[in-house]
């Protein structure tokens, strides 16, 4: 007969459990935006309303707001979203905002106002 034996330190040095399990620290990221969000300061406010929504939904269906969620903020002068999250949390942020730019493009591209 075989026993585990738990130890009382569940992690080991690099933040990985004796079940597999990796301890994620959270890192902060700077997504460039551009003129993606509008072209004026009222667009740029709505779009990014809109993006923190996208995000939001899409963390939650990925079931990764059951965590500690991640801090999102709009930097309106250089047009930029800074994010503090984990990496699961950066990749569906990347997948959100890469959607949203495309979005919006293909909005205007076609002569339709964006954000609307």
């Amino acid at each position: 007969m075989v026993v585990a034996v738990r130890p009382s330190n569940d992690t080991d040095d690099f933040g990985n459990d004796f079940f597999g399990n990796v301890e994620e620290t959270p890192t902060t990221q700077i997504y460039a935006l551009g003129d993606s969000l509008g072209s004026d300061k009222q667009e740029r406010t709505q779009g990014s309303v809109e993006l923190q929504e996208l995000v939001t939904q899409a963390l939650a269906m990925a079931e990764l707001r059951t965590k500690e969620n991640p801090q999102m903020a709009f930097h309106e002068a250089t047009r930029a979203l800074v994010v503090k999250g984990t990496v699961e949390q950066h990749e569906i942020i990347q997948q959100a905002v890469s959607a949203m730019i495309e979005s919006r493009s293909a909005s205007s591209s076609k002569g339709l106002n964006p954000g609307r």
